[in-house]
């Protein structure tokens, strides 16, 4: 490069603070679609939502837990404190 150019993310970040906001969320995408793509790409991924779903469900419904069909209302409040500990 020149003296006279800069590099795009200098010009972004000395531009305005939206347009940098912007490029690290470009950022985090990229690692996002990678990590996402490797935990998937093996059967892994797919044996801990299987797990996830079935423990969430059984907390949910059980009657120790989650009690949601004997309430017989739609409060998912029951679930969401369980989700923490799965």
């Amino acid at each position: 490069m020149s003296a006279g150019q800069s590099t795009p993310r200098a010009s972004v970040a000395a531009g305005s603070s939206s347009g940098a906001l912007a490029l690290r969320f470009v950022g985090m995408r990229a690692v996002l679609r990678r990590e996402f793509r490797g935990y998937f790409s093996s059967p892994l991924g797919y044996i801990f939502i299987v797990i996830f779903l079935i423990a969430g469900g059984y907390l949910m419904v059980s009657r120790d837990f989650g009690r949601f069909l004997e309430m017989r209302e739609a409060n998912l409040d029951a679930l969401f404190s369980y989700v923490p500990w799965i």
